[in-house]
């Protein structure tokens, strides 16, 4: 089970990555709340069915919460 481990994490961190780059490319949930409207969603990769949710504010990365 570690090796499960070792992989999500390295997979968390490369998702991560990619979103400092490019925070816009996550695709946007749709909420009629304003601070909610700016929220994304990323898939972990190799581990599609987990998402990154986030916010994007003035351009950056905010909040990020992983869920399944």
């Amino acid at each position: 089970m570690p090796e499960v481990a070792d992989r999500f994490f390295g997979a968390v961190e490369e998702a991560m990555s990619q979103l400092v780059l490019m925070p816009e490319m996550g695709a946007p949930r749709h909420f009629d709340d304003a601070v909610l409207a700016r929220l994304r969603a990323w898939p972990v990769p190799g581990f599609e069915h987990i998402r990154l949710f986030y916010l994007v504010f003035l351009g950056r990365m905010t909040k990020v919460k992983i869920c399944q």
